[in-house]
Protein backbone atom coordinates (compact mmCIF):
# COMPACT_ATOMS: atom_id res chain seq x y z
CA UNK A 1 0.00 0.00 0.00
CA UNK A 2 1.54 3.17 -1.00
CA UNK A 3 1.21 6.19 1.37
CA UNK A 4 -0.31 9.16 0.62
CA UNK A 5 -0.17 12.13 2.15
CA UNK A 6 -3.44 13.94 3.76
CA UNK A 7 -3.97 17.33 1.85
CA UNK A 8 -3.84 20.21 4.10
CA UNK A 9 -6.17 22.57 4.56
CA UNK A 10 -6.27 25.29 2.11
CA UNK A 11 -6.15 28.96 4.61
CA UNK A 12 -9.53 30.92 5.02
CA UNK A 13 -10.58 34.07 3.56
CA UNK A 14 -12.75 36.70 5.18
CA UNK A 15 -14.68 38.41 2.64
CA UNK A 16 -16.40 41.61 3.57
CA UNK A 17 -19.85 41.65 5.50
CA UNK A 18 -18.24 38.77 7.49
CA UNK A 19 -18.17 35.50 5.13
CA UNK A 20 -15.54 32.95 5.26
CA UNK A 21 -14.61 31.54 2.19
CA UNK A 22 -11.86 29.03 1.74
CA UNK A 23 -9.73 29.28 -1.14
CA UNK A 24 -10.20 27.02 -4.49
CA UNK A 25 -8.86 24.08 -5.06
CA UNK A 26 -7.89 22.52 -7.80
CA UNK A 27 -10.11 21.12 -10.41
CA UNK A 28 -10.11 18.19 -12.54
CA UNK A 29 -12.52 17.96 -15.75
CA UNK A 30 -14.51 14.45 -15.83
CA UNK A 31 -15.25 13.48 -19.05
CA UNK A 32 -18.83 12.71 -20.08
CA UNK A 33 -19.81 9.79 -22.50
CA UNK A 34 -20.63 11.22 -26.24
CA UNK A 35 -18.73 14.20 -25.98
CA UNK A 36 -15.13 14.60 -26.91
CA UNK A 37 -12.68 17.38 -26.29
CA UNK A 38 -9.44 19.31 -28.08
CA UNK A 39 -7.27 16.51 -29.15
CA UNK A 40 -9.89 13.67 -28.65
CA UNK A 41 -10.62 13.86 -25.37
CA UNK A 42 -13.76 13.45 -23.88
CA UNK A 43 -15.37 17.00 -22.52
CA UNK A 44 -18.39 17.84 -19.87
CA UNK A 45 -19.94 20.97 -18.28
CA UNK A 46 -19.79 20.07 -14.96
CA UNK A 47 -16.98 20.44 -12.93
CA UNK A 48 -16.04 17.66 -9.69
CA UNK A 49 -13.25 19.34 -6.76
CA UNK A 50 -10.81 17.11 -6.10
CA UNK A 51 -10.54 17.95 -2.81
CA UNK A 52 -11.89 17.65 0.96
CA UNK A 53 -13.07 21.48 0.88
CA UNK A 54 -16.10 23.28 -0.55
CA UNK A 55 -15.32 26.65 -3.32
CA UNK A 56 -17.52 29.03 -2.98
CA UNK A 57 -17.49 29.89 -6.90
CA UNK A 58 -18.28 33.83 -8.17
CA UNK A 59 -21.20 34.53 -9.93
CA UNK A 60 -22.63 37.92 -11.45
CA UNK A 61 -24.97 39.82 -9.82
CA UNK A 62 -28.68 39.72 -11.28
CA UNK A 63 -29.60 42.85 -13.37
CA UNK A 64 -31.06 45.61 -11.24
CA UNK A 65 -34.94 45.40 -11.19
CA UNK A 66 -36.85 48.81 -13.08
CA UNK A 67 -37.19 51.18 -11.33
CA UNK A 68 -34.63 50.14 -8.73
CA UNK A 69 -31.16 51.58 -7.18
CA UNK A 70 -27.96 49.84 -6.78
CA UNK A 71 -26.17 50.01 -2.90
CA UNK A 72 -23.18 48.06 -2.64
CA UNK A 73 -24.34 44.56 -2.26
CA UNK A 74 -28.19 45.60 -2.80
CA UNK A 75 -30.74 46.55 -4.44
CA UNK A 76 -33.43 49.68 -3.65
CA UNK A 77 -36.92 49.49 -4.92
CA UNK A 78 -39.82 51.33 -4.76
CA UNK A 79 -43.21 49.93 -4.98
CA UNK A 80 -46.09 51.50 -6.17
CA UNK A 81 -47.26 52.37 -2.61
CA UNK A 82 -44.20 54.19 -1.77
CA UNK A 83 -42.15 51.98 0.47
CA UNK A 84 -39.21 50.29 -0.35
CA UNK A 85 -38.27 46.81 -0.26
CA UNK A 86 -34.14 45.63 -0.39
CA UNK A 87 -33.35 42.48 -1.68
CA UNK A 88 -29.91 40.52 -0.38
CA UNK A 89 -27.67 39.55 -2.79
CA UNK A 90 -27.89 35.49 -3.07
CA UNK A 91 -24.86 33.40 -1.62
CA UNK A 92 -23.89 30.44 -2.71
CA UNK A 93 -22.98 27.44 -0.56
CA UNK A 94 -21.42 24.10 -2.84
CA UNK A 95 -20.90 21.37 -0.87
CA UNK A 96 -18.38 18.55 -1.97
CA UNK A 97 -20.67 16.86 -4.29
CA UNK A 98 -23.88 19.50 -4.68
CA UNK A 99 -24.11 22.92 -5.19
CA UNK A 100 -27.47 24.96 -3.48
CA UNK A 101 -28.06 28.94 -3.41
CA UNK A 102 -28.45 29.96 0.43
CA UNK A 103 -30.42 33.04 -0.04
CA UNK A 104 -30.12 35.40 3.67
CA UNK A 105 -33.48 36.81 5.05
CA UNK A 106 -34.86 39.80 4.11
CA UNK A 107 -33.34 42.95 4.97
CA UNK A 108 -35.40 46.19 6.94
CA UNK A 109 -35.37 49.54 6.63
CA UNK A 110 -35.31 51.23 10.04
CA UNK A 111 -36.49 54.54 10.93
CA UNK A 112 -34.49 57.55 9.84
CA UNK A 113 -34.28 55.59 6.48
CA UNK A 114 -31.47 53.04 7.78
CA UNK A 115 -31.08 49.62 6.36
CA UNK A 116 -30.12 46.86 8.95
CA UNK A 117 -29.65 43.25 8.27
CA UNK A 118 -30.28 41.00 11.43
CA UNK A 119 -28.13 38.30 12.53
CA UNK A 120 -28.13 34.53 11.72
CA UNK A 121 -26.91 31.58 13.75
CA UNK A 122 -23.29 30.37 12.70
CA UNK A 123 -23.65 27.60 9.98
CA UNK A 124 -20.22 25.02 10.13
CA UNK A 125 -17.50 27.51 9.55
CA UNK A 126 -19.64 30.02 8.11
CA UNK A 127 -20.76 32.88 9.96
CA UNK A 128 -23.07 35.89 9.04
CA UNK A 129 -22.92 38.83 10.82
CA UNK A 130 -25.64 42.09 10.34
CA UNK A 131 -24.95 44.66 8.10
CA UNK A 132 -23.90 48.20 9.58
CA UNK A 133 -26.96 49.82 9.48
CA UNK A 134 -26.73 52.91 7.17
CA UNK A 135 -28.85 55.62 5.37
CA UNK A 136 -31.08 55.39 2.18
CA UNK A 137 -30.00 57.70 -0.01
CA UNK A 138 -31.36 58.27 -3.47
CA UNK A 139 -30.31 61.37 -5.88
CA UNK A 140 -28.04 62.21 -3.29
CA UNK A 141 -30.57 63.06 -0.53
CA UNK A 142 -31.88 60.75 2.34
CA UNK A 143 -35.05 59.09 1.69
CA UNK A 144 -38.15 59.80 4.13
CA UNK A 145 -38.88 57.53 7.00
CA UNK A 146 -41.54 55.36 6.35
CA UNK A 147 -45.04 55.96 7.47
CA UNK A 148 -44.39 53.30 10.74
CA UNK A 149 -41.20 56.03 11.68
CA UNK A 150 -43.58 59.05 11.40
CA UNK A 151 -46.59 57.62 13.72
CA UNK A 152 -43.67 56.73 16.11
CA UNK A 153 -42.50 60.16 16.26
CA UNK A 154 -46.39 61.55 16.78
CA UNK A 155 -46.59 59.02 19.60
CA UNK A 156 -43.52 60.33 21.23
CA UNK A 157 -44.45 64.21 20.54
CA UNK A 158 -48.19 63.56 22.55
CA UNK A 159 -46.32 61.33 25.23
CA UNK A 160 -44.07 64.59 26.00
CA UNK A 161 -47.18 66.89 25.81
CA UNK A 162 -48.89 65.05 28.60
CA UNK A 163 -45.90 64.98 30.39
CA UNK A 164 -45.82 68.57 30.16
CA UNK A 165 -49.15 69.00 31.14
CA UNK A 166 -49.01 66.83 34.18
CA UNK A 167 -45.68 68.82 35.74
CA UNK A 168 -47.91 72.11 35.04
CA UNK A 169 -51.13 70.81 37.39
CA UNK A 170 -48.47 69.98 39.74
CA UNK A 171 -46.50 73.40 39.91
CA UNK A 172 -50.41 74.71 39.95
CA UNK A 173 -51.84 72.51 42.86
CA UNK A 174 -48.48 73.27 45.17
CA UNK A 175 -48.83 76.80 44.50
CA UNK A 176 -52.30 76.49 45.76
CA UNK A 177 -51.50 75.07 48.42
CA UNK A 178 -48.69 77.64 49.78
CA UNK A 179 -51.35 80.25 49.36
CA UNK A 180 -53.81 78.47 51.49
CA UNK A 181 -51.38 77.64 54.09
CA UNK A 182 -50.08 81.11 54.17
CA UNK A 183 -53.64 82.68 54.26
CA UNK A 184 -54.27 79.90 57.08
CA UNK A 185 -51.33 81.58 59.26
CA UNK A 186 -52.39 85.15 58.59
CA UNK A 187 -56.10 84.14 60.03
CA UNK A 188 -54.55 82.75 63.07
CA UNK A 189 -51.93 85.52 63.86
CA UNK A 190 -55.02 87.77 63.62
CA UNK A 191 -56.74 85.75 66.30
CA UNK A 192 -54.24 85.27 68.80
CA UNK A 193 -53.46 89.12 68.60
CA UNK A 194 -57.33 89.67 68.87
CA UNK A 195 -57.51 87.20 71.23
CA UNK A 196 -54.36 89.18 73.35
CA UNK A 197 -56.61 92.30 73.34
CA UNK A 198 -59.87 90.94 75.04
CA UNK A 199 -57.45 89.64 77.79
CA UNK A 200 -55.47 92.74 78.24
CA UNK A 201 -59.04 94.44 78.47
CA UNK A 202 -60.34 91.98 81.44
CA UNK A 203 -57.13 91.68 83.04
CA UNK A 204 -55.46 88.75 81.86
CA UNK A 205 -54.84 85.53 84.57
CA UNK A 206 -54.09 86.47 87.88
CA UNK A 207 -52.29 82.99 89.52
CA UNK A 208 -51.44 82.70 93.30
CA UNK A 209 -48.96 85.48 93.64
CA UNK A 210 -51.48 88.23 91.90
CA UNK A 211 -49.38 89.18 89.21
CA UNK A 212 -51.29 88.99 86.31
CA UNK A 213 -50.08 86.97 83.56
CA UNK A 214 -51.10 86.54 79.27
CA UNK A 215 -53.48 83.30 78.84
CA UNK A 216 -50.41 80.97 76.97
CA UNK A 217 -51.14 79.67 73.83
CA UNK A 218 -49.27 76.49 74.62
CA UNK A 219 -49.56 73.85 77.32
CA UNK A 220 -46.37 74.00 79.70
CA UNK A 221 -44.19 70.71 79.45
CA UNK A 222 -45.31 69.04 82.81
CA UNK A 223 -47.23 70.23 86.19
CA UNK A 224 -46.30 70.09 89.60
CA UNK A 225 -47.38 67.48 92.25
CA UNK A 226 -46.35 67.54 95.38
CA UNK A 227 -45.30 64.09 97.37
CA UNK A 228 -47.35 62.03 100.25
CA UNK A 229 -45.49 63.37 103.00
CA UNK A 230 -45.42 67.59 101.85
CA UNK A 231 -48.74 67.77 99.96
CA UNK A 232 -49.95 70.65 102.95
CA UNK A 233 -46.99 72.42 101.92
CA UNK A 234 -47.66 73.58 98.58
CA UNK A 235 -50.64 75.45 96.38
CA UNK A 236 -50.67 74.15 92.94
CA UNK A 237 -52.54 76.79 90.76
CA UNK A 238 -53.09 77.74 87.29
CA UNK A 239 -55.09 76.26 84.18
CA UNK A 240 -52.88 73.54 83.64
CA UNK A 241 -50.98 73.05 86.84
CA UNK A 242 -47.92 74.98 86.33
CA UNK A 243 -47.49 77.19 88.89
CA UNK A 244 -46.53 76.11 92.44
CA UNK A 245 -46.52 78.40 95.80
CA UNK A 246 -45.55 77.11 99.28
CA UNK A 247 -48.15 77.68 101.46
CA UNK A 248 -46.06 78.31 104.85
CA UNK A 249 -42.25 78.71 106.38
CA UNK A 250 -41.83 74.89 106.80
CA UNK A 251 -40.74 73.94 110.45
CA UNK A 252 -36.82 73.95 110.17
CA UNK A 253 -35.09 76.59 109.82
CA UNK A 254 -32.86 76.42 106.86
CA UNK A 255 -34.13 73.68 105.28
CA UNK A 256 -36.27 73.46 102.16
CA UNK A 257 -37.96 71.08 101.05
CA UNK A 258 -38.70 69.94 96.98
CA UNK A 259 -41.95 69.50 94.92
CA UNK A 260 -41.40 67.51 91.43
CA UNK A 261 -43.34 67.87 87.84
CA UNK A 262 -44.68 65.01 86.02
CA UNK A 263 -41.74 64.87 83.31
CA UNK A 264 -39.78 62.00 83.23
CA UNK A 265 -36.01 61.93 81.81
CA UNK A 266 -34.53 58.92 80.60
CA UNK A 267 -31.62 58.02 78.51
CA UNK A 268 -31.06 58.95 74.69
CA UNK A 269 -32.86 62.06 74.57
CA UNK A 270 -32.79 66.12 75.43
CA UNK A 271 -35.01 67.75 77.60
CA UNK A 272 -36.08 71.39 78.06
CA UNK A 273 -37.73 73.40 80.35
CA UNK A 274 -37.97 77.23 81.20
CA UNK A 275 -38.88 78.02 84.59
CA UNK A 276 -39.88 81.77 86.05
CA UNK A 277 -39.62 83.02 89.40
CA UNK A 278 -42.83 84.71 90.58
CA UNK A 279 -42.03 85.52 94.00
CA UNK A 280 -40.04 84.79 96.89
CA UNK A 281 -40.51 84.73 100.97
CA UNK A 282 -38.09 88.06 102.21
CA UNK A 283 -37.09 86.39 105.15
CA UNK A 284 -36.40 82.68 103.98
CA UNK A 285 -35.41 83.45 99.91
CA UNK A 286 -34.08 80.10 99.79
CA UNK A 287 -35.05 78.75 96.54
CA UNK A 288 -32.99 75.03 94.38
CA UNK A 289 -33.76 74.09 90.73
CA UNK A 290 -32.71 70.58 89.21
CA UNK A 291 -33.21 67.53 88.97
CA UNK A 292 -33.83 64.23 91.30
CA UNK A 293 -34.66 60.42 90.86
CA UNK A 294 -38.33 59.25 90.55
CA UNK A 295 -39.86 59.42 94.34
CA UNK A 296 -36.66 61.97 95.44
CA UNK A 297 -33.75 59.09 95.39
CA UNK A 298 -30.49 59.92 94.12
CA UNK A 299 -28.84 61.25 91.94
CA UNK A 300 -29.68 64.92 93.21
CA UNK A 301 -28.35 67.91 91.08
CA UNK A 302 -29.31 71.09 92.11
CA UNK A 303 -28.56 74.87 91.88
CA UNK A 304 -29.40 78.04 93.91
CA UNK A 305 -30.91 81.18 93.24
CA UNK A 306 -29.06 83.34 95.56
CA UNK A 307 -25.45 82.48 94.49
CA UNK A 308 -25.91 80.18 91.58
CA UNK A 309 -24.23 77.43 93.61
CA UNK A 310 -24.17 74.03 92.47
CA UNK A 311 -24.21 70.49 94.78
CA UNK A 312 -24.75 66.87 93.86
CA UNK A 313 -25.87 64.28 95.54
CA UNK A 314 -24.70 65.02 99.50
CA UNK A 315 -21.84 66.96 98.80
CA UNK A 316 -21.03 70.55 99.96
CA UNK A 317 -21.74 73.66 97.86
CA UNK A 318 -19.74 74.02 95.16
CA UNK A 319 -19.06 78.19 93.76
CA UNK A 320 -20.21 79.10 90.23
CA UNK A 321 -16.74 79.08 88.78
CA UNK A 322 -17.63 82.59 87.15
CA UNK A 323 -18.45 84.13 90.65
CA UNK A 324 -21.97 84.77 92.32
CA UNK A 325 -25.01 85.60 90.07
CA UNK A 326 -28.52 86.18 91.50
CA UNK A 327 -31.64 84.58 90.04
CA UNK A 328 -34.64 87.18 91.43
CA UNK A 329 -38.13 87.73 91.22
CA UNK A 330 -39.26 87.68 87.61
CA UNK A 331 -35.93 86.31 86.31
CA UNK A 332 -36.47 82.92 83.51
CA UNK A 333 -34.46 79.99 84.54
CA UNK A 334 -34.13 78.00 80.73
CA UNK A 335 -33.00 74.54 81.57
CA UNK A 336 -31.54 71.52 79.01
CA UNK A 337 -30.66 67.79 80.27
CA UNK A 338 -29.30 66.18 77.75
CA UNK A 339 -29.06 62.14 78.23
CA UNK A 340 -27.51 61.29 75.32
CA UNK A 341 -24.10 60.68 76.31
CA UNK A 342 -22.44 62.57 73.06
CA UNK A 343 -19.31 64.17 74.35
CA UNK A 344 -19.07 62.10 77.32
CA UNK A 345 -20.81 59.13 79.11
CA UNK A 346 -23.07 60.81 81.32
CA UNK A 347 -25.82 62.98 81.09
CA UNK A 348 -25.03 67.18 81.20
CA UNK A 349 -27.04 69.93 82.83
CA UNK A 350 -27.34 73.34 81.60
CA UNK A 351 -29.21 76.50 82.50
CA UNK A 352 -29.13 80.24 81.11
CA UNK A 353 -30.44 82.79 82.91
CA UNK A 354 -33.04 85.13 80.72
CA UNK A 355 -31.48 85.59 77.73
CA UNK A 356 -27.80 85.20 78.85
CA UNK A 357 -25.41 82.42 77.49
CA UNK A 358 -25.74 78.69 78.17
CA UNK A 359 -23.82 77.50 81.71
CA UNK A 360 -22.98 73.98 81.90
CA UNK A 361 -23.10 72.61 85.55
CA UNK A 362 -23.04 69.24 85.83
CA UNK A 363 -21.32 66.77 83.18
CA UNK A 364 -22.09 63.12 85.87
CA UNK A 365 -25.77 62.65 85.51
CA UNK A 366 -26.05 58.78 85.05
CA UNK A 367 -27.54 57.38 81.56
CA UNK A 368 -29.49 54.66 83.82
CA UNK A 369 -32.39 53.29 82.48
CA UNK A 370 -33.74 51.45 84.95
CA UNK A 371 -34.37 55.14 87.19
CA UNK A 372 -35.71 58.17 85.36
CA UNK A 373 -35.46 61.74 86.40
CA UNK A 374 -37.93 64.47 86.98
CA UNK A 375 -37.81 68.02 87.16
CA UNK A 376 -37.66 69.91 91.00
CA UNK A 377 -37.80 73.15 92.81
CA UNK A 378 -36.99 73.16 96.39
CA UNK A 379 -38.33 75.97 98.93
CA UNK A 380 -38.69 76.79 102.39
CA UNK A 381 -40.47 80.39 103.24
CA UNK A 382 -44.16 81.21 102.64
CA UNK A 383 -44.94 82.52 99.79
CA UNK A 384 -42.40 81.47 97.50
CA UNK A 385 -43.87 81.31 93.74
CA UNK A 386 -42.38 79.46 90.96
CA UNK A 387 -44.19 78.84 87.57
CA UNK A 388 -43.51 76.78 84.55
CA UNK A 389 -43.49 78.24 81.33
CA UNK A 390 -45.40 77.45 78.16
CA UNK A 391 -43.16 77.85 74.52
CA UNK A 392 -44.00 77.39 71.61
Amino acid sequence: MQYQPRPQAPPQMIRPGGYVTPQAMPMQVSPLPGQVGVGGAPMRTSMQLTGPYPQTPTSPLPPAPPGGQMIGSHYVQRSATGGRSVSARPNYQVGAQYARPVVHSQQFIAPGGYTRQPSFPSTGNQYVTAAVAKPVVQNGAPVPAPEAAVNATSKQQEFHQLVSQLNRFCQNQEEESRKSQTERSQLMAHLYKALGGVEGKEGGHRDASGVPRPMPTNKPPFFWVPSADYTSEFDVSGMHGEVVTKTRDFEDQGWVIPVSGTLRIFKGSVYRWTLQILKKCVYRPQLQFGIHGVAHEKPWRLVTTSRCSRSRDDEPWQDRPQGDRLIDEADFIHVEVDMRGLSVPFGVFSYAINDEAWETAFQDIPLDDSLPLMPIVSMGGNGCSVSVVATD
